[in-house]
């Protein structure tokens, strides 16, 4: 994947960006390389080179004026954000119906359930993908399917259950496209027709033993919405389109056409990783958190050692970037000041801790890299 940015020419802008220090004052703290110490502990690095009281006060003189400009700047996009449609109310909104969803028990006298295999998932994710094509939903409805799927299984579907699994998953697609077209009633022949068929494929490659009477799909669909407890599961794309809306609105849509950039580079991400770690394994908001800090390294907005896990030397750090970007290292093409900004304002934007970004690039960056070396072992048998 490229790692060319449309954010070229932009570079003044960027530098005059506001943004507190005191924002980011976890930031400041964190070890690492040479560069992020210079990137995001600049202020204090000038100050301990002074070495003398007067140089001192001229240099707290001197940058009284600019710390005012960022607080201010720091401060009118707080009031932007919140005066928008993501305010921190709506992340908190999210972030409760996630993790309600990702705990909820259903009240179950039946036997706990054996997950099912990472293999059986795989294909499930891979039906849905062909439904979600087949009934011309939105491109986002596929983390949605597969949301859902996570939840019923979680709860109510295990390996015994496996003949049930292709119907399932048609029932959630009919509920997702009732949903998204309520004016149209999905095609129940074109839905029995593709269950068949996934069956086939389940008893091709030995998971389901014996001839089974199929559910019919409202029976299947009343099932799914009991377990979901009549709500839809928060996914990646709801956590995106929030974190997104707001970073440019506290820019004021100066990276618009960044943001642009890594959404599109999100969806082909998103279909790998969805593939290989279910909801539970990878919740939503941590999922869009991976994808967008990886987002900014990739488009030259943030430098990859701004982002590194201390558990990483720089060159382990890079060798993974390289590995999910064909083998190419993004170069950051802002300066250290213009960096800072950014890395401020996303961190506002997503209302993430360092840490916590550290950790979710890390993860998401480990999942592609695993995915792509499967991919590359099957191409080589």
């Amino acid at each position: 994947m490229s790692s060319a940015s449309p954010v070229v020419g932009m570079k003044a802008e960027i530098a005059s960006m506001g943004a507190d220090d005191s924002c980011g004052s976890s930031v400041s703290t964190e070890s690492g390389s040479a560069r992020r110490s210079s990137s995001i502990g600049a202020a204090s690095s000038a100050a301990r080179s002074c070495t003398s009281s007067s140089q001192q006060g001229m240099s707290a003189r001197a940058s009284q004026p600019n710390a005012e400009a960022q607080r201010a700047a720091k401060l009118a996009a707080m009031e932007a954000i919140e005066d928008s449609s993501f305010s921190n109310e709506h992340l908190e909104i999210l972030l409760e119906r996630e993790q309600r969803m990702l705990s909820a028990l259903v009240t179950s006298d039946k036997a706990v359930k054996t997950p099912l295999t990472s293999e059986v998932r795989s294909r499930a994710v891979n039906f849905l993908n062909y439904l979600v094509d087949h009934m011309e939903l939105p491109s986002g409805t596929l983390a949605q399917a597969c949301g859902n799927l996570d939840v019923v299984c979680h709860h109510a579907l295990g390996m015994e259950d496996i003949a049930d699994l292709p119907g399932i998953c048609v029932a959630i697609c009919r509920i997702l496209h009732k949903q998204d077209k309520a004016s149209t009633v999905p095609d129940l022949r074109e839905g029995r027709n593709a269950s068949n068929w996934f069956l086939q494929q389940l008893r091709d490659a030995g998971y389901v033993q014996q001839e089974t009477a199929q559910t019919p799909f409202h029976v299947l669909e009343r099932k799914v919405l009991q377990v979901l407890s009549w709500q839809i599961v928060p996914t990646v794309d709801n956590w995106l389109v929030a974190e997104c809306g707001r970073f440019d609105t506290a820019t004021r849509g100066l990276l618009r056409p960044s943001l642009k950039w890594m959404w599109q580079r999100s969806v082909g991400m998103s279909k790998v990783v969805l593939q290989q770690r279910s909801t539970y394994e990878l919740p939503p908001q941590r999922f869009a958190r991976g994808l967008l800090c990886t987002g900014f390294i990739a488009a030259g907005l943030i430098h990859l050692d701004t982002l590194q896990p201390p558990a990483l030397s720089n060159e382990e750090w890079s060798e993974l970037i390289k590995s999910t970007q064909n083998g190419a290292c993004p170069k950051c093409i802002l300066d250290t000041q213009g960096q800072h900004r950014t890395l401020q304002f996303l961190m506002l934007a997503t209302r993430s801790t360092l840490e916590e970004m550290q950790e979710d690039a890390l993860e998401l960056s480990k999942i592609v890299r695993e995915a792509m070396s499967a991919k590359q072992s099957k191409q080589v048998i």
